[in-house]
């Protein structure tokens, strides 16, 4: 069906993700560190990216300004993920991010909110 990127540095949530979106047809390409996530996508030419906001090297936020800036990435929607409460305002006006999850999240919430977004591609 789709190729989604996913960008946590929380091994145990790669995981979830994968075990629920692979089964369902999805190809999944995990990432757990900012950095190198720009070049990864631009080669990898994902449907979706379900990206962490707090990640070691490049943050999410800065990863998501790196996507809207450029003319091929900025059209992959972004579904942005934290555990911090209210961040879903700072993201409210970004083009490119089509949802937000706050973790912990339901299994039901994951399959909406890609299902959702994928639609948008």
């Amino acid at each position: 069906m789709a190729k989604i990127l996913v960008v946590d540095d929380e091994e145990m949530i790669c995981d979830l993700i994968a075990s629920v979106l692979e089964p369902q047809g999805h190809d999944i390409l995990i990432e757990t560190e900012g950095s190198g996530v720009v070049e990864i996508a631009k080669e990898a030419n994902p449907d979706l990216v379900l990206l962490d906001i707090m990640l070691p090297g490049v943050d999410g936020y800065s990863l998501q300004n790196q996507f809207s800036e450029d003319a091929d990435l900025k059209k992959i929607p972004i579904i942005m993920m934290t555990a911090k409460s209210k961040m879903e305002d700072v993201f409210k006006t970004a083009p490119n991010v089509a949802s937000f999850i706050s973790k912990p999240f339901s299994v039901a919430e994951l399959i909406e909110k890609v299902t959702s977004a994928l639609k948008l591609k």
